[in-house]
């Protein structure tokens, strides 16, 4: 073969290669453009996408014909009330959201994914902080797609005991007997609730036997079999306490339990912490976004604070590092100290 036939060949070659590169390229955006259409003409609404681009201003429904650019947020008057389980792809554009972002959401969604609480909305694809705090007030959840704990609420103690024989309510304590349901204590006031059961508690003789004043168990250790031996503390708290020291590595601090929502304090004398308990510390060098937000003392932005300072500044030596960050108080690195390691 001639060197001129190998040129030839060589410049075929070429032309074909690039041809193959441009298909590919317009293939990705036309796929792109129909993905965030997707909402508006598929399961997310039953409008069409031209009905919902006539309630866009001119400008802004050109540029999304056009293909608007990835980082470019299109234009917004005033912000309205949506469902991030819900919502087209034109609703989240007029919100300011990027195409990619609300790209990113109908995906999440179509996966199976569900927003249950307003904070979730914060693991959107390069959503900004700024984005979210302007958004967060405006996300209402559907209550179809909000977790049924957020609507039960656990039965209270019936520190009183049902007579089988006359349908009366006998006084654990007195041994007294009250018609109806007088025997739960039907009080308006948390606080006498809370006293009662504390008081009853103690003379709880059908139940396992209560500690007495001046008797203590070690919080980091204790079961929650050795949990309900505290007055005022029965199966519910019990397991919340136990719950919330696994999730934080360890109590530092019996003031933490009143991070415990309800709990009664008049059943922190009755808890001690032991010296040279060692508590179950995060690597903040090493953990993901995603991680680090799964311990109480970190939020979503907090997390992807962290992850942005490393990839920018490199490993963590220090909590003072993070000092400057808007997204941490003092008050709260204190907090976090403890439980982190580098």
């Amino acid at each position: 073969m001639h060197s001129a036939d190998i040129r030839r060949l060589l410049f075929g070659v070429v032309i074909i290669l690039l041809l193959a590169a441009v298909f590919h390229f317009s293939t990705r955006q036309y796929d792109s453009l129909a993905e965030l259409f997707h909402g508006a003409t598929g399961t997310d609404s039953t409008a069409t996408a031209t009905d919902s681009l006539s309630t866009l201003p001119a400008d802004s429904a050109s540029a999304l014909a056009d293909g608007i650019n990835d980082k470019e947020s299109m234009g917004v008057d005033s912000l309205f009330a949506f469902d991030p389980n819900t919502a087209d792809s034109l609703t989240l554009l007029r919100l300011g959201l990027t195409r990619w972002q609300a790209s990113s959401i109908l995906r999440y969604r179509r996966r199976g994914g569900i927003y249950q609480h307003r904070e979730d909305f914060a693991r959107v694809y390069r959503l900004s902080l700024g984005q979210y705090e302007r958004l967060a007030p405006y996300i209402v959840i559907g209550k179809e797609f909000r977790p049924a704990a957020d609507f039960i609420t656990p039965p209270r103690p019936n520190y009183g005991h049902r007579n089988d024989y006359t349908g009366r309510t006998a006084d654990a304590r007195t041994g007294s007997r009250t018609s109806g349901d007088a025997g739960r204590y039907h009080d308006d006031s948390t606080r006498q609730r809370r006293e009662i059961s504390l008081r009853d508690s103690l003379y709880n003789g059908r139940r396992q036997p209560k500690i007495q004043r001046g008797t203590t168990v070690e919080l980091n250790i204790a079961d929650t079999a050795v949990m309900k031996t505290v007055p005022g503390i029965g199966s519910y708290y019990a397991h919340r306490i136990v719950n919330y020291g696994q999730r934080l590595g360890g109590y530092v601090s019996i003031d933490q339990l009143d991070e415990i929502e309800d709990f009664p304090v008049e059943a922190k004398s009755f808890f001690r912490l032991e010296p040279g308990f060692a508590v179950r510390r995060i690597n903040v060098n090493r953990l993901t976004e995603r991680q680090l937000s799964r311990h109480p003392y970190v939020s979503y932005a907090q997390a992807r604070a962290i992850v942005n300072y490393r990839r920018l500044q490199g490993p963590l030596k220090s909590l003072t590092q993070l000092r400057l960050l808007p997204e941490f108080t003092p008050e709260e690195l204190k907090r976090l100290e403890p439980y982190v390691a580098f």
